[in-house]
């Protein structure tokens, strides 16, 4: 019965509505190449945790001036990437488990309010269509014949509740959390991923999405990140810094 009403309250899209591409980096102001690389460096493990971010090192890698490498060092340290010593210049950022609990939980937070707006929000473009794109995504994961891979459905599910949240200082706030470079990190590690428990929650926060029950959109989506900080709070110590500060 709750299949049959969902499948009323979502049509498939004869045309599917994806989430905005993020800007290339080739687009963006020499500042935010920086950032953009500097970021990647982190988040691919090229720069560890603890690891010194030399100006020298850092205009000769990247081919830029001291000008904007500054600029974006302080950019970066705003978000909790990077710290700033003085007299030793930027570091990277070791994450602890309280880190990792403080940003959970507020995250936590963040997009359970973001599901319960966006349930509110149904009937604004793109919104029905792509929580219809991501139900049926589901469906294809669950039977093993999806086009894309879980990780993708599930960073497309997460950004969909903050973009169509309608709260640009909400979003901003989510950014600031590393949550990107948290779902890296996580992702990469099979033995933390329950994907078929996962995509069960993704229907629930879809499900109450589209049936309009802002209560339990909230609830759910919060349930859903929680579960995930419990799975990491368990880890042995050895292993929590090995996948979020990729100790060697």
């Amino acid at each position: 019965m709750i299949f049959r009403r969902i499948n009323r309250n979502i049509q498939r899209p004869r045309r599917i509505a994806m989430l905005p591409s993020q800007p290339r980096a080739t687009n963006a102001s020499t500042v935010e190449q920086i950032c953009i690389a500097i970021e990647n460096g982190i988040i691919g493990g090229q720069f560890i945790a603890g690891q010194r971010l030399t100006e020298a090192a850092l205009t000769k890698q990247l081919g830029v001036s001291r000008g904007p490498l500054r600029e974006a060092l302080r950019r970066l340290e705003t978000t909790g990437l990077i710290v700033m010593q003085a007299n030793r210049g930027a570091m990277v950022r070791k994450l602890s488990r309280k880190d990792i609990t403080d940003r959970f939980q507020l995250r936590a937070v963040l997009e359970g309010h973001a599901a319960a707006r966006v349930t509110a929000r149904l009937d604004e473009p793109g919104v029905r269509d792509i929580m219809s794109t991501l139900w049926h995504e589901i469906d294809s994961l669950q039977q093993g014949r999806g086009s894309r891979s879980f990780i993708e459905h599930n960073n497309t599910l997460h950004k969909a509740l903050i973009l169509h949240c309608g709260n640009a200082l909400l979003a901003q706030q989510w950014q600031q959390l590393l949550v990107p470079m948290l779902y890296f990190s996580f992702l990469r590690n099979p033995d933390l991923l329950d994907i078929a428990q996962s995509l069960d929650e993704h229907r629930q926060i879809i499900e109450a999405i589209v049936t309009g029950d802002e209560t339990r959109a909230e609830k759910a989506a919060q349930d859903h990140i929680l579960r995930s900080h419990h799975k990491i709070q368990l880890l042995p110590d050895a292993e929590f810094d090995r996948i979020f500060n990729y100790a060697r």
